[in-house]
């Protein structure tokens, strides 16, 4: 089981990563039962839920969360032909696989 938390600079939130559901339920107060992965919007930030360790999963979730992030600072996703997205969805992506694996 592991967690991490990052800073999303320079948006003024934070990313927490986790491997485990019960971690991931007490930091979102959703329920994860039967998914391979989750993210949610939380409290000065966001957290993704990576449970079957399959990247295709945490893409998915990175996803999620890329778009959570824009919508919430305003930021067109296609803004300079998706750059500001493209690049914080491959951070994500990186810090994860780092962090979790």
């Amino acid at each position: 089981m592991s967690k991490a938390t990052v800073p999303l600079a320079p948006y003024g939130a934070t990313l927490t990563l986790t491997d485990s559901r019960e971690t991931f339920q007490k930091l979102s107060g959703a329920s994860c039962e039967g998914c391979d992965g989750m993210a949610a919007s939380v409290c000065g930030g966001y957290v993704i839920g990576w449970f079957d360790g399959e990247l295709n999963t945490l893409v998915h979730e990175c996803t999620h969360v890329s778009l959570f992030l824009m919508e919430h600072v305003g930021m067109d996703v296609h803004a300079a032909g998706g750059e500001p997205m493209a690049y914080l969805m491959g951070w994500m992506v990186e810090e994860a696989l780092q962090r979790l694996r």
